[in-house]
């Protein structure tokens, strides 16, 4: 679950051209674990309106 969310995440970032993106790649783990946690809430957003 989390390895889906992620990939979907980044790509998600990587279109919206956040700094996100990079804190998931160069911070700690602590800091990897909470922006992947604000992009499930982003990305059960965007499931939302694609329903």
């Amino acid at each position: 679950m989390y390895k889906y969310i992620e990939k979907k995440c980044i790509m998600h970032l990587e279109h919206t051209h956040t700094h996100t993106l990079t804190f998931m790649h160069t911070h700690t783990h602590a800091r990897k674990e909470q922006n992947i946690n604000y992009c499930i809430q982003h990305s059960e957003r965007l499931i939302y309106y694609l329903l």
